[in-house]
């Protein structure tokens, strides 16, 4: 019986401190009480030098405000929360981390419960590469509306279904449209297609929508600019 419990803990201590994801148990004041090893290398430090420190020490400075302002509400009740923030390794890198968390009663398993403290148990996922890949495409978005801005190209989504129609900032520039709109069709086709060229656009829109292949014939129409 002794043998199988110490088996259970260590077994228990190597999913612990092999997991992916870091875990940290803090108390009331964000003082870590406990951690696995994932944590610790995503400071950067080793494990013994967790127990104690506050996690607010691991925070860039622009995020510890964050921290400190939803920490108290999300230590009270963790259900459907998480917090994005930045760690700092000891090497000067920064990890981007999704942490949420589980808040931990006496009595809970006594394995998390530190004395009579109530503390929460909190996750911290490593989010970097997705935050990196986001940045990314939003910079790919801004060079595209430079280059048709340079180009003087824009372009026009259709939801063929509702009608509601979206249009680029390039292409409200053209326009002399305020800002990129969400408009309806029909108002594309009332206003802004030359009158001369309605009846062809409107052939030529029907066409797309009937057809089984993803690539259309294009179609030169005239249009009207919101300046005359």
């Amino acid at each position: 019986s002794q043998r199988k419990l110490e088996h259970a803990r260590n077994r228990f201590s190597r999913l612990y401190h092999c997991s992916p994801v870091g875990y940290l148990t803090l108390d009331d004041k964000a003082l870590i009480r406990m951690a696995n090893r994932t944590a610790a290398e995503m400071f950067g430090l080793p494990l013994e030098a967790l127990n104690g420190a506050s996690f607010l020490d691991f925070l860039v400075l622009d995020d510890r405000a964050i921290f400190l302002g939803r920490f108290r509400a999300f230590f009270r009740n963790t259900n459907g929360k998480a917090m994005q923030l930045r760690v700092q390794h000891t090497d000067g890198a920064v990890l981007h981390v999704s942490m949420s968390g589980r808040r931990l009663e006496q009595s809970d398993d006594e394995t998390f419960t530190i004395d009579s403290e109530e503390t929460v148990q909190v996750s911290l996922t490593d989010v970097s590469m997705q935050v990196f890949a986001e940045e990314a495409l939003k910079q790919n978005q801004q060079r595209l509306v430079e280059a048709q801005r340079i180009a003087r190209l824009g372009d026009l989504v259709v939801d063929v279904e509702s009608g509601e129609t979206t249009m680029s900032v390039a292409l409200c520039e053209l326009l002399k449209l305020d800002s990129p709109e969400k408009v309806d069709f029909n108002w594309v086709s009332r206003v802004l297609v030359h009158p001369d060229d309605r009846e062809s656009f409107a052939r030529w829109i029907k066409a797309c929508e009937s057809s089984e292949t993803r690539t259309f014939d294009p179609l030169e129409v005239r249009v009207i600019r919101m300046d005359g």
